[in-house]
């Protein structure tokens, strides 16, 4: 870990917030000592950036210039808390000021935000309560966002509803609760404000307690960022919290190798944020960094930093109540934004299979299944048959081949191409032996394919090999002769015994799995058994919306349609739990169907969309129509649209 000396803060990062009152009061009113920083005037955003040549500096020959995230907004504002110095009975720390100062004049510098500063005996309980309470709620307005940032002590305490997370002012008191500023205090506070965008951001230990004030899932960033995405991701709301430390860790204050004189070394968590600010988190390379990328840097260099120091700590990234789509978001300090459209609606780039098994191709369409894969995963690697069991339309081959195969390739596996063995089984076999590179021996291909196994187990021992057989029971239904099928399942169970790295993972119906009992593959087959369960609500909703968010679009319905909407959604959701393949097919005509009405002509557009702009020529749906499910294309922003536009599916 580098020292901080090589990030020397200036010596004003920030506006310091000043009680005129009384230096000493405990309360009383925040005024800023600067006054050329008020609402009208934030020269501090950073310089603006010819757009002239970023289409081709961000590297997509089809993207045009937008404006960053700071011009889309009001007002940009971080309040920035550090905390060294206790007044009472609590240890001093030695990077929370240092990390505060650098990380503010980074937010100043290069991402345009004004900033507010508390250090050390500044940031007392009372001027914090009134900070939160009064002067942000009379600053701010709908259009603004904030960036809340503290480092300092935290405690977690039992309650009988889980832990009970507070961060210490500079004047508390180690045995006197009353003197702490309650998690849930801040949260609610927070909650109060009008901003559409807010950003919470904790560096302190058991930080994670702050999620035990409401927990949502989140997604996972990773997919390039269209214009219409990332005008969605600014108009949507997004309330977002990352902390430092889960809600039973603690965070660490420094590396021992990472410290410097004078209290100028950086925690391991600021120094990794720092560093994602600047633009390391931006894994897309579109110059954009969302607060889930800057989640997974910070995450990735923590935690790592964290079990070499001896100890654990997880960053964690969690939304709050009122996040609803939007994406706290960054620029890459002094890079050109530009940002192509999103392709066209069309069947090439419809995000459902219908009753089609998703592929490995299809890798970035596939959701909902995250905890089962996982598990699979660690099935397959510690047996050496695996057998996926469920319903017909249950989802079995989809898990495997756009779940697992590209999973295991990830981790270095061999996978050789999934095959089903159809009415000539001992053809999968000469296929795999072709796919190892092996030239038959003779024309039996149970033979040449022994043979392959046995090279590999030779040449490659620790190597991991994967074959898939899909559909299973075609060896059942396909009029397979006795003679093929039994000499194939000798040769499967032959080559399991002669490779220890080779792994075997077949897919079958759950009404003919039983029929395979007594077959060559007995002796792994009941303990590699893995039943695919049925998918839980908030898995089955990812498996419908999140295809649709890849290709750009979102589910948002209009108020009249809101309940019909939420019946639809209820329906699907429920035909998914039953395992009902026709879901599958339900989604993606819900798309196609989208499709043909915002592509018709606009006579057809008015017998189904009545509600349509003329100006536009595009339209809203009315919730008579199939389109009151509310998939939709995101909109631009009003502050960079040339005219009223949205595009809706």
């Amino acid at each position: 870990m580098r020292s901080a000396a090589t990030r020397e803060p200036s010596p004003r990062p920030c506006v310091v917030l000043e009680n005129h009152r009384d230096p000493s009061a405990q309360g009383g009113d925040l005024t800023m000592r600067d006054a050329e920083t008020n609402r009208e005037t934030q020269d501090d955003r950073p310089a603006a950036i010819d757009l002239s040549s970023a289409a081709g500096e961000a590297g997509y020959s089809d993207a045009v210039p937008v404006a960053g995230p700071s011009a889309r907004f009001g007002r940009n504002l971080a309040v920035v808390i550090g905390i060294d110095a206790y007044r009472n009975d609590i240890a001093t720390l030695c990077s929370a000021v240092a990390d505060a100062r650098a990380i503010a004049e980074v937010l100043q510098r290069d991402h345009g935000f004004e900033t507010w500063c508390l250090f050390d005996d500044e940031a007392r309980r009372a001027r914090l309560l009134t900070l939160l309470r009064e002067t942000l709620p009379a600053a701010l307005d709908a259009d603004d966002r904030l960036l809340f940032y503290f480092a300092g002590h935290g405690v977690a305490l039992d309650s009988d509803k889980g832990p009970d997370g507070y961060l210490l002012p500079a004047d508390a008191h180690r045995s006197d609760p009353s003197s702490l500023l309650a998690m849930q205090v801040l949260h609610a506070a927070l909650a109060e404000l009008p901003v559409r965008h807010a950003f919470v951001i904790l560096d302190c230990c058991f930080a994670g307690t702050f999620r035990w004030v409401h927990q949502r899932d989140v997604s996972v960033a990773g997919t390039r960022i269209y214009r219409e995405r990332y005008d969605r991701y600014l108009e949507s709301p997004a309330w977002q919290v990352l902390t430092s430390a889960s809600s039973d860790q603690r965070a660490l204050d420094m590396l021992v190798n990472a410290r410097g004189e004078g209290g100028d070394a950086h925690s391991p968590f600021a120094l990794a944020l720092l560093d994602a600010l600047a633009g390391a988190a931006d894994y897309t390379q579109d110059h954009i960094i969302i607060a889930e990328e800057l989640a997974i840097y910070v995450r990735d260099r923590v935690a790592p930093a964290a079990e070499s120091a001896g100890t654990r700590q997880t960053p964690q990234l969690f939304p709050l109540e009122r996040h609803d789509g939007g994406q706290f978001v960054f620029q890459v300090p002094n890079r050109p934004l530009a940002l192509a459209r999103a392709p066209v609606l069309d069947d090439s780039t419809n995000p459902y299979r219908g009753l089609a098994p998703f592929r490995e191709d299809d890798r970035a369409l596939f959701f909902g299944r995250d905890k089962l894969l996982g598990q699979l995963i660690e099935a397959v690697a510690a047996r050496p048959l695996t057998v996926v069991v469920g319903p017909s339309g249950s989802g079995k081959s989809s898990l495997v081949q756009a779940g697992l195969v590209p999973a295991l390739r990830d981790q270095g596996w061999t996978v050789l191409p999934a095959q089903r063995p159809g009415r000539e089984p001992l053809a999968v076999l000469a296929a795999w032996t072709l796919a190892l590179g092996a030239v038959p021996a003779n024309t039996d291909p149970v033979a040449s394919w022994l043979a392959a196994v046995n090279e590999l187990a030779r040449t490659r021992p620790d190597h991991h090999w994967l074959i898939v057989v899909d559909q299973f029971e075609e060896l059942l239904t396909h009029r397979t002769t006795e003679r093929d099928r039994v000499a194939f399942l000798d040769a499967l169970a032959a080559a399991l015994q002669a490779a220890a790295n080779l792994h075997l993972i077949v897919t079958v119906r759950s009404d003919a799995e039983p029929q395979f009992h007594d077959g060559a593959l007995a002796p792994w087959w009941t303990a590699g058994r893995f039943l695919v369960s049925t998918m839980p609500r908030d898995e089955l909703r990812q498996a419908i919306e999140r295809p649709a968010a890849a290709a750009v679009l979102h589910f948002k319905p209009s108020r009249r349609a809101v309940v019909r909407a939420e019946r639809t959604v209820s329906l699907l959701l429920g035909a998914l739990a039953a395992r009902d393949p026709r879901s599958r097919a339900a989604r993606r005509r819900l798309y196609r169907d989208g499709q043909r009405c915002s592509s018709a002509h606009p006579a057809r557009r008015r017998r189904c969309c009545p509600a349509r702009s003329r100006r536009s020529g595009l339209h809203d749906h009315d919730p008579e129509c199939l389109h009151a499910h509310g998939l939709r294309r995101g909109r631009r922003s009003r502050a960079t649209a040339s005219a009223p536009e949205r595009a809706h599916v």
